[in-house]
């Protein structure tokens, strides 16, 4: 049993995080998944388009992030690996940030 398991107990199982959220619909996971998206956290944007729609109130953006403090802390503050597999994952991005692009650009409002 996960530490995380008790962030999540409440978990129903009715998957509408997963219909709304690109990351878990992705990885065809819910937010009951724990020990799962321990593995995945830095894969997730931290959108909270999870939070929003779980009818118990669970709030996987939250929850993803403690995931991500507790990669840290067992790393002995070292950037996880995971992190490294995210960054290579999202290296081709067509939105990616250019530091030095000379022409055009993306707004993202919010």
């Amino acid at each position: 049993m996960s530490k995380f398991s008790g962030l999540v107990a409440g978990c129903i199982g009715c998957r509408m995080c997963t219909d709304e959220c690109a990351f878990l619909k992705k990885y065809d996971l819910t937010l009951g998944d724990v020990d799962k998206l321990h593995e995945l956290s830095y894969h997730c944007f931290l959108c909270g388009k999870c939070d929003s729609v779980c009818p118990v109130g669970i709030k996987g953006s939250s929850l993803l992030l403690e995931m991500r403090r507790d990669a840290v802390h067992n790393s002995g503050g070292k950037v996880d690996s995971a992190y490294n597999m995210m960054l290579l994952e999202k290296r081709n991005y067509k939105f990616k940030n250019y530091k030095h692009a000379s022409e055009g650009s993306v707004l993202f409002p919010g």
